[in-house]
């Protein structure tokens, strides 16, 4: 709409009111009349434009508010959007989260299941074991202790072999090892053992030991107590001699 400029039209009334005015001087009251008319002109026609001015500048806000409207409308649809595009992320990751949470659990378990049966398997493996090793070692030592025995019997017989020889017998040894107390590594109170179980022995058997035995049992440990250790084994020889013979 085209609005003639306010500047322009004031300045044509009044040029308009100026012959007027010039052609009768001697009136006031035309005078007042005329200006009067002019300032209603001017205030109308100042009304008019302001009121185009403020319809101009509501009808721009009206545009700028409407655009800024539409823009914040399509920024809050691409926040919708991306928010429902970030949601969407974040339950797929959820889900992906907790099936994996669910696969490491299920792995767990059955590890631990296998730890446990293994861990089991291994201790009955070492009772077995241990019970195994527990008949051999009764083995050994029963295998140990019939060894010591025969080791025993055999150095027994020896020892009485050598008590039952007669001086003059060719095969007869003066052997240390029955001649020594056993703080000195010997076997001389084996000796003396062997002796007095010959004496029992013939008390069992209801048998009188001959008086020389016991004199010369007697002597040796009198021999013994001396630390008079060949004398000592001289002594029970020929007291078991007597016994035997």
């Amino acid at each position: 709409m085209h609005r003639p400029k306010l500047g322009g039209t004031v300045i044509a009334l009044m040029l308009a009111a100026g012959p007027a005015a010039s052609a009768d001087d001697s009136d006031p009251a035309f005078t007042i009349n005329l200006h009067h008319q002019l300032i209603v002109d001017c205030l109308q026609i100042l009304d008019f434009h302001m009121k185009e001015l403020i319809n101009d500048r509501f009808d721009a806000t009206e545009d700028a508010l409407d655009s800024l409207a539409a823009q914040l409308a399509d920024a809050n649809d691409e926040i919708q959007q991306n928010l429902s595009a970030l949601l969407l992320t974040l339950q797929f990751a959820k889900q992906d989260l907790e099936d994996a949470i669910d696969e490491v659990r299920l792995t767990l378990d059955q590890t631990t299941n296998l730890v446990i049966t293994q861990h089991a398997e291994l201790l009955a493996r070492a009772d077995a074991q241990d019970a195994k090793l527990l008949e051999l070692e009764a083995q050994l030592a029963e295998i140990l202790g019939a060894v010591q025995a025969a080791d025993d019997e055999n150095l027994r017989m020896q020892a009485e072999h050598n008590l039952a020889l007669a001086d003059d017998d060719p095969r007869r040894r003066r052997i240390i090892y029955f001649q020594t107390p056993a703080v000195a590594g010997g076997q001389l109170e084996m000796v003396r053992q062997i002796v007095a179980e010959c004496f029992q022995m013939h008390v069992a058997a209801g048998l009188t030991p001959h008086p020389f035995a016991s004199q010369q049992m007697n002597q040796g440990d009198s021999e013994y107590a001396a630390q008079n250790y060949r004398a000592a084994y001289d002594c029970y020889r020929k007291a078991y001699r007597s016994l035997a013979l």
